[in-house]
């Protein structure tokens, strides 16, 4: 049931990423909770605990961290740069 659950969000957020976010706030927001529902998936199929699975666990936690500082610093970049986080303005030619 769980299982179900966690695939049918893993679809929305990545149906909403492709289709839906023109910002880039909202990406990172979306990309992030991927992240989660990963997590959540990860904690949920493991019957043994073992120490394997608790330093992927580890793992997959601190890459969620850098990502999110990554993409916050390039939302501030961005910001500064052209005023707002419009997706549309990464695919312009600025020449």
């Amino acid at each position: 049931m769980y299982l179900l659950l966690l695939t049918g969000l893993l679809i929305f957020f990545f149906t909403n990423i492709f289709y839906q976010a023109t910002h880039l706030l909202m990406t990172f927001l979306l990309i992030e909770c991927l992240m989660m529902t990963l997590i959540l998936l990860i904690l949920m199929s493991l019957s043994q605990p073992s120490q394997m699975n608790i330093f992927f666990l580890m793992f997959l936690l601190s890459m969620s961290v850098c990502e999110v500082s990554l993409s916050l610093s390039l939302l501030v970049s961005m910001s500064r740069s052209f005023g707002n986080d419009n997706m549309n303005l990464l695919s312009t030619n600025k020449c």
